[in-house]
């Protein structure tokens, strides 16, 4: 999944930013730049309605991305959920990989 880069004013920020954009087929991810914790937090919108459909964020419990729905009226098919699916997938590996980089391995002895 391409991320797209949108320019948009912030009214909470007074000027112009730069907004994090996956877009797919029935949906699109939106990165909340306001958000202040360690982990990214996206917000899910249906394509046509632009109409919030929940969030992605860190579940520090289960240590990986989880998708919360807004409201229990919310209906999925199959190729919705894949993509939420795969999404979370997405960002669980690059977290995954940003937590290993940071882990310092011990030196080894050399043989002299």
């Amino acid at each position: 999944m391409a991320i797209e880069i949108e320019r948009r004013h912030s009214p909470s920020a007074g000027r112009v930013v730069e907004i994090p954009v996956v877009r797919t087929k029935y949906m699109y991810f939106e990165k909340e730049i306001d958000y202040t914790g360690r982990t990214e937090r996206w917000t899910v919108c249906n394509n046509q309605s632009h109409e919030p459909l929940g969030l992605i964020q860190w579940y520090g419990a289960w240590r990986q991305y989880v998708f919360e729905p807004d409201d229990g009226s919310i209906i999925f098919n199959n190729s919705c959920l894949r993509i939420i699916e795969d999404f979370l997938t997405d960002l669980n590996i690059k977290q995954r990989d940003k937590f290993r980089q940071r882990v310092i391995t011990p030196l080894q002895p050399t043989l002299s």
